[in-house]
């Protein structure tokens, strides 16, 4: 009968480096979801990115991560996917959302058809219909500057400078899906 020591370190190794995975995983768990794109370098991107509806902006807004697999947010953000569109800041911005037509804006009938088919808050919908009418407004403006500034030709006003509210409801639809990994 021969003896053959039997090698226990690669089981070991597995065990060990098994274990860690569980705890970052749950460290990562208490802590919240971290875009691996999104770094103090570059964490100012975040303010173009879709967010709950929130009265002050500031490091700690909570991003909406439509795309983020719920495996993958920590319980608080669990309860902010399900509750945060109804809390009393939330409802308050939503009901003086300006409906006007006067262009990147969503008519009323259009933020209900979108909030019923995406299933979120009309909350949702209104404050990141505003975030996106404020992006779209100032690159409106920054080509504006360049055709004036850099291009040196003069200032005519674009047929159509802005959406409509089917045109904006489109836009929106993608631009709600956008999240922190999109960013590069």
């Amino acid at each position: 009968m021969s003896s053959h020591p039997i090698d226990l370190n690669p089981v070991e190794q597995s065990t060990s480096s098994s274990s860690s995975f569980i705890i970052n995983e749950q460290e990562q768990q208490q802590q919240g979801y971290q875009p691996t794109t999104l770094k103090s370098h570059n964490r100012a991107r975040s303010v173009y990115l879709p967010l709950f509806p929130t009265k002050s902006f500031g490091p700690n807004d909570y991003l909406l991560l439509a795309n983020v697999p719920v495996t993958r947010l920590a319980p608080h953000e669990i309860a902010k996917r399900q509750y945060g569109a109804y809390t009393s800041d939330a409802l308050m911005m939503m009901n003086n959302y300006d409906y006007s037509n006067d262009g990147f804006s969503l008519s009323q009938q259009d933020v209900e058809e979108l909030a019923a088919r995406l299933r979120v808050g009309k909350s949702i919908i209104t404050f990141n219909a505003q975030q996106l009418r404020g992006i779209c407004y100032t690159l409106l403006t920054l080509h504006e500057s360049f055709r004036r500034n850099i291009l040196q030709i003069k200032n005519v006003a674009l047929t159509e400078t802005t959406l409509n509210s089917k045109q904006m409801a489109i836009a929106l639809e993608f631009y709600l899906q956008i999240d922190g990994e999109c960013l590069l």
